[in-house]
């Protein structure tokens, strides 16, 4: 595999059911596993998702962002209160390259709360070559580090 994202376009391609048998290195000696391929599963965040229209772009990252409501929240199975919406992810943006899906919630960018695209803008106006951020996905929480 090139990287992930080669390994994912190649997931993609296969159809649900399909057994592959894997070359993988686990403690740098070769392993063959055996995967089968399941259908993707459904995302609430892509019903729960607005149009892109109704968010700000973040070029720099590659998304799409919308201010966090209670009813979106509940949408997206998310606790945080307040936050940026995730509605879209280019494919080849940082925000992709580093995991972020739609339907993740940024609740802080470099330690500070951020509740508009304004307040995410600004963080990133101040970080020189990158970015901390805190993501609610569902349940969990997860703090992701994006460079330029």
């Amino acid at each position: 595999m090139r990287d992930v994202r080669h390994l994912r376009n190649l997931v993609a391609a296969t159809a649900p059911g399909t057994t592959l048998k894997l070359e993988i290195l686990r403690d740098k000696r070769p392993t063959t596993v055996t995967a089968t391929i399941d259908a993707q599963a459904e995302e609430p965040a892509a019903e729960a998702a607005p149009a892109a229209t109704t968010g700000s772009r973040l070029d720099k990252l590659g998304i799409v962002v919308q201010r966090l409501t209670p009813e979106l929240a509940k949408q997206l199975r998310v606790d945080a209160i307040k936050g940026l919406a995730i509605t879209e992810v280019s494919d080849d943006g940082l925000a992709a390259f580093a995991g972020l899906k739609q339907g993740d919630v940024i609740v802080e960018a470099n330690r500070i709360p951020v509740a508009t695209s304004d307040d995410l803008a600004r963080a990133l106006t101040k970080s020189k070559d990158s970015v901390l951020l805190l993501i609610k996905r569902q349940e969990a929480s997860m703090f992701i580090v994006l460079r330029w």
